[in-house]
């Protein structure tokens, strides 16, 4: 499979809004917004004035044609529209084509999350599970451990290493989304959005931890960003 940048990829989302009265690039709107993710720019209107301040070398990477930005309510409007499960779908394609090997072992931790400040068309806090499907009202939880291995093919050593590593979804990345990147404390109100704001979240931090090395620390690669977001460009047009 031929690899292409993510810019590329986000290029092939459909644009669901209708034709009469668009002015900016769906893909490109999208693409604004993971760019304001990567710098932990959460806030509609920090986004339009960050993209403004840099527009001059953000307007052609992203796709953008107009000579000022969008303004906060239509990129709220169009994230509104936005399918989440398309957005995962274009990212995870990307990811295949960047990434050719993956764990010998082929463990995944699995684990869920409720975001505070996000609800759905109830009220209610959204609960997610992996792709971040919504999985109802959470009132307990039971642990299980589910393996398809065979038993001849695993020791109990090695059953206890992953359970045990599933710890590092709560501490390197629930802990990291809710203290750092302030997901719990973030409240939108525009119906539609706060999931597809949540999924361009977790998609932001899985870029970082791959570009990302061991000796800087998500956090700084995203205030840097923030300062100069042709980092942030250079990771999504790699």
């Amino acid at each position: 499979m031929q690899a292409v940048s993510l810019l590329q990829a986000l290029g092939n989302l459909e644009d669901p809004r209708a034709a009469r009265g668009v002015r900016h690039s769906y893909s490109a709107i999208v693409a604004l917004a993971l760019l304001g993710m990567l710098a932990r720019i959460r806030e509609m209107e920090v986004l339009v004035h960050s993209a403004r301040t840099h527009w001059d070398e953000l307007r052609e990477p992203l796709g953008f044609t107009r000579e000022e930005p969008p303004v906060a309510t239509t990129i709220s409007r169009t994230l509104a529209l936005c399918s989440v499960a398309d957005v995962q779908a274009v990212f995870l394609t990307w990811l295949q084509t960047c990434r050719e090997e993956f764990s010998a072992e082929g463990v995944v931790a699995v684990d869920g999350k409720t975001a505070k400040q996000v609800i759905d068309s109830n009220g209610r806090p959204l609960h997610m599970l992996l792709r971040r499907p919504d999985v109802g009202v959470v009132s307990h939880d039971v642990h299980y451990y589910v393996t398809s291995l065979d038993p001849d093919a695993v020791t109990a050593a090695d059953l206890l290493r992953w359970v045990r590593g599933h710890w590092q979804i709560e501490n390197s990345l629930h802990f990291l989304k809710d203290r750092w990147w302030d997901e719990d404390r973030h409240h939108t109100r525009r119906p539609g959005i706060s999931a597809v704001m949540a999924g361009l979240n977790s998609i932001a931090l899985s870029i970082h931890r791959l570009s990302s090395d061991s000796e800087q620390p998500v956090r700084a690669s995203a205030d840097q960003i923030a300062w100069q977001p042709s980092k942030g460009l250079q990771i999504m047009l790699a």
